[in-house]
């Protein structure tokens, strides 16, 4: 199992910046942290790495776990510096980063699939999405409890659902499937909000979804063995990171954001 709570990709530190309306686009990020009170362990790879998307009832190269669950707890230890006290900002440089993570119990999440495969933490609602890569969701509180029954994902987001986020903003979450289509949804039925997106720029077998600070989509892109980053609305590309040569790491197979953190894991 490959260690977590390393830092994969540390964009620029930038302050917090408002639009139009006055509020901070990010003023969640310290509300956020609490988020990671409740982190699936996401296990092995599963495959060797290809170019093409796997049509099996299971993952194809990427990572998996089964239906029960590890919750963990946060250890900080970065110092904070002396943020604004002004209304509704946030500043990252003033939240303390999220360097380990410690175990402290399982819970059966009652998803009768063996394989989960995404999940988003809900800020505004306080609770956890857990979804399996067949399409089956569940919500859970923070400490693990469930929060109604297990129920279908879209077919939109389907089949073979490997990624989501929740966007904190339009409050709303982010899913993607292993052809790379991006669908956005309601955080708590799930009911989809957009038509389905598909996202292109040569990415293959996308294996894992995260939304920066800095407001744009960072996509584990696993054929490639690249971090692509996508403009929010997924029509232009950002910038892309080749894992092997610069970052060291081959099989790249999920990214997350750090809750409270501008860092990914």
């Amino acid at each position: 199992m490959r260690p977590r709570g390393l830092r994969r990709h540390r964009p620029p530190r930038r302050r917090g910046v408002r639009d139009d309306d006055g509020v901070d686009d990010r003023r969640h990020c310290e509300h956020d942290r609490r988020g990671a009170d409740l982190e699936l362990d996401l296990g092995e790879a599963t495959g060797t790495g290809t170019s093409s998307t796997s049509t099996s009832e299971t993952p194809t190269g990427t990572t998996a776990v089964t239906s029960t669950t590890t919750t963990t707890s946060v250890t900080s230890t970065t110092e904070l510096s002396t943020g604004t006290t002004e209304p509704n900002f946030c500043d990252p440089q003033a939240v303390a980063d999220t360097t380990a993570f410690t175990y402290v119990k399982k819970i059966d999440t009652g998803i009768p699939d063996k394989v989960l495969q995404a999940s988003f933490y809900n800020g505004d609602a306080d609770e956890v999405m857990i979804m399996s890569f067949s399409g089956k969701a569940r919500r859970f509180t923070t400490d693990g409890t469930p929060k109604g029954e297990v129920f279908d994902v879209p077919a939109e987001a389907l089949p073979q659902l490997d990624g989501a986020t929740y966007d904190a903003k339009l409050q709303r979450g982010l899913l993607i499937n292993q052809s790379c289509v991006l669908v956005e949804v309601d955080p708590v039925t799930l009911a989809v909000l957009e038509p389905p997106q598909q996202l292109g720029f040569g990415m293959s077998v996308c294996a894992g979804l995260a939304l920066g600070l800095d407001d744009n989509l960072y996509i584990a892109s696993y054929g490639t063995d690249e971090l692509v980053v996508l403009s929010r609305d997924g029509l232009s590309e950002v910038r892309r990171v080749g894992m092997p040569v610069q970052v060291g790491l081959t099989g790249f197979d999920g990214i997350a954001l750090i809750a409270g953190s501008e860092n990914f894991w």
